[in-house]
């Protein structure tokens, strides 16, 4: 919890991984004088959306106001927990996210046996789908190891999930303010995702980037940038960005 309760939290939830590892370009480039908590979800149990919420309710059950930065996966998490604590959550950023399942459910399907057999997965397919040809190799390496890291089991369910996702309701009520940052060259998620989302909200704010499905990865500086210049998240974190 921060120290000054007037000051919200910036609280980071990952993506399919589920991990604080690929946080670190970003958490580089976030001012000391900001207070940054990172919510993991568990390595090695198969929770689905509601459990996942429920987790990440508990976990912030100590903080007063908070602004969520929902990545990828955890964008529906991110936005049911806004509905159901508006007066907690001061600002919802959604990074290369949906509000429905963005691909075909028979493509996670498919996918599933690969994962359950640890299928190695080729430095290519990463920069196709999640990196981009522009990441640099130290990049692909790390995000290679991270999604070994995961429990096979785990990451399986996962990726089956997604095709349950629902949140297009929540996105639709939703009181809190919302930045969407939107990368104009992600494979994974596409671009049906981001025109979906903007048909059910013309009005929320969306900023895009040249850039892959790991934007944050990728452009961590400019992230932060379009966060500040968002009046929901600068109003707050400009003037302590202004300390360093």
């Amino acid at each position: 919890m921060s120290a000054d309760s007037s000051e919200p939290t910036l609280v980071l939830l990952p993506g399919l991984h589920g991990t604080h590892h690929l946080f670190q370009p970003l958490l580089d480039v976030i001012p000391p004088s900001v207070p940054t908590r990172v919510i993991s979800h568990p390595a090695h149990e198969s929770c689905g959306y509601p459990e996942l919420l429920r987790r990440v309710e508990q976990q912030l059950e100590d903080e007063s106001q908070v602004i969520l930065f929902a990545e990828s996966f955890s964008g529906p998490i991110g936005l049911h927990f806004a509905i159901r604590h508006p007066q907690k959550v001061r600002a919802l950023v959604l990074c290369a996210s949906f509000a429905a399942p963005p691909v075909p459910a028979v493509l996670c399907y498919l996918a599933t046996p690969l994962i359950w057999l640890r299928f190695p997965i080729p430095g290519l397919a990463i920069r196709t789908f999640l990196s981009g040809f522009r990441a640099p190799r130290e990049l692909v390496r790390e995000t290679r190891n991270v999604i070994r890291l995961l429990n096979p089991r785990v990451l399986a369910h996962r990726v089956r999930e997604t095709t349950r996702a629902q949140a297009k309701k929540e996105l639709a009520h939703c009181k809190v303010p919302i930045l969407c940052l939107a990368a104009t060259r992600d494979r994974l998620i596409g671009a049906r995702s981001l025109r979906r989302m903007r048909r059910i909200r013309p009005d929320m704010e969306v900023v895009t980037f040249d850039t892959s499905h790991l934007l944050l990865q990728m452009k961590p500086g400019e992230v932060w940038e379009a966060m500040l210049r968002f009046p929901a998240v600068g109003n707050w974190y400009n003037a302590a960005a202004s300390k360093l």
